[in-house]
């Protein structure tokens, strides 16, 4: 089913198709998405952070070179984009752990 992908772009029609969606963006956010994130970065090889900008001042984000720029460029973004009244409840409780997870790591590393 092509509409539950986040980069495609279609709209779920039926509630079977909103459902598959959300599932699968819950899957994306979360402290399971942290883990997917840093998971799928490492194995592309990009790094962590910007050692020497993390918080990307001055530039845009680059998901594809450093691991906690995807939070902005997708991660933080999911939330708003749910089909059923559950799922949006289960987003927004995971959404916070995002925000939270984000604001611990760049107090960690003075970001």
């Amino acid at each position: 089913m092509k509409t539950h992908s986040f980069s495609a772009g279609f709209e779920p029609q039926t509630l079977e198709a909103k459902i598959l969606q959300d599932s699968d963006r819950l899957d994306a956010i979360g402290t399971v998405g942290v883990a997917r994130c840093f998971y799928v970065s490492g194995r592309m090889g990009s790094a962590l952070y910007d050692f020497t900008n993390p918080t990307a001042t001055g530039r845009g984000y680059e998901d594809t070179q450093f691991a906690i720029e995807h939070f902005h460029t997708k991660l933080l973004n999911l939330a708003s984009g749910f089909q059923t009244g559950e799922g949006a409840r289960l987003a927004a409780v995971r959404h916070a752990r995002l925000v939270s997870f984000l604001a611990d790591f760049m107090d960690e590393i003075g970001g």
